[in-house]
């Protein structure tokens, strides 16, 4: 027998083995071989073709048959089909749940980080008594999107970044497993090899005798900066945070030039080309003075600015300093040191350490006879 139509189900409200069924029907597509083809129709068009859902033979050959979910996402429901020859009997079957069973939770949920800027989230298809429509996932407890696949990427995210995700699965009838288990992953940090702007607009606020006041406008990064670094003469002398645009560098020689220049730097080392040179001459009327005291015991020469009664630097000098001396032009600071290193006897050989006052730092050291004591300076 080929092609057999069996007969309609005419009504929704039609029962047939205790089914309230709609207009369902079905035909035998082929009985010639040891399987039983078998075609659904809903409301008369063709729905589905047959599946696995236990169909029996009565005449005693068994048989894999039923009834499966179109891709167009329709769903029967409980359903029971008789199959007649004539008046006789052929076949029944039906399905075993209502299509309210909820989907098996998605499993084997990974989330990796692609790139600095990419997480993709993959997981293992689920399982229903009706087919699945799509998956709900969640980024950071917050639905994030929705997807037909077993997976779903996260773009755009910032480097060192940490996202988590969950899976829901959503069948064609509207219900909806539990989550799966959340999974979390991070963004690798870029490589920063950009360097920032160059800082722009230096200028000489203030010169006094003693003192050069700086300010320039801010740089940019791609990142940050973090600190700009100052240089004077070629030399650096300070770092300050990219919070401040301008330096005040004290104490100064009178009457001396200095050249300064400005670099930005970020986070990850990249300096940026040096600002173009200012310089200036400080004055030489009304010079700042300060106080050289020597420290026989720990060896240095403590700097006091007499205004705030303070020190303002400490410079390591040779060993047992006894006599110090300014130069007239206030630029330099000898110290008589009894010997240059170690401890003082008789047959040590002193040293005089030569003090730059502008960054209070030693310069130079001259060998002398044994044990100085004094020292001066001539106009």
């Amino acid at each position: 027998m080929d092609k057999a139509q069996a007969p309609q189900v005419q009504t929704a409200a039609s029962v047939v083995e205790g089914y309230v069924l709609p207009q369902f029907s079905v035909q035998i597509d082929n009985l010639a071989g040891p399987f039983l083809s078998v075609r659904g129709y809903l409301q008369g068009v063709a729905w589905a073709n047959t599946g696995s859902s236990g169909w029996r033979l009565y005449d005693g050959l068994n048989v894999n048959a039923g009834i499966e979910v179109d891709p167009l996402g329709w769903h029967l429901g409980e359903y029971s089909v008789n199959l007649y020859s004539q008046k006789n009997l052929l076949a029944s079957g039906g399905s075993t749940g209502t299509g309210t069973t909820p989907h098996s939770v998605p499993q084997q949920v990974t989330a990796s980080a692609a790139s600095f800027s990419e997480i993709n989230v993959s997981w293992q298809a689920s399982t229903d008594n009706t087919a699945v429509k799509d998956y709900q996932v969640y980024k950071n407890n917050s639905l994030w999107k929705t997807v037909t696949g077993t997976f779903a990427a996260d773009t755009g995210l910032a480097p060192s970044t940490q996202a988590c995700y969950s899976v829901e699965a959503v069948d064609v009838a509207g219900n909806v497993s539990a989550a799966s288990n959340t999974v979390c992953a991070t963004t690798p940090p870029a490589t920063d090899n950009t360097q920032p702007t160059t800082p722009t607009g230096l200028t000489l606020v203030k010169v006094t005798n003693n003192s050069i006041t700086l300010q320039w406008q801010a740089s940019t990064d791609n990142v940050a900066v973090v600190g700009y670094m100052v240089k004077r003469n070629g030399a650096p002398i300070t770092t300050v945070t990219a919070a401040t645009l301008s330096y005040v560098n004290t104490p100064l020689a009178a009457n001396t030039k200095y050249c300064y220049t400005i670099s930005a730097f970020d986070a990850a080392g990249n300096v940026s080309a040096p600002s173009t040179q200012v310089c200036a001459t400080t004055t030489a009327g009304g010079a700042t003075a300060y106080v050289y005291v020597t420290n026989d015991n720990d060896s240095t020469v403590s700097v006091i600015d007499p205004a705030g009664n303070t020190v303002v630097a400490t410079v390591p000098v040779g060993s047992g300093p006894i006599g110090v001396a300014v130069s007239p032009n206030g630029r330099r600071v000898y110290v008589a040191n009894l010997c240059g290193t170690g401890t003082y006897n008789s047959t040590n050989i002193g040293a005089v350490s030569v003090i730059d006052a502008a960054s209070n730092t030693v310069v130079a050291t001259v060998t002398v006879g044994n044990g100085p004591y004094g020292v001066a300076v001539r106009r």
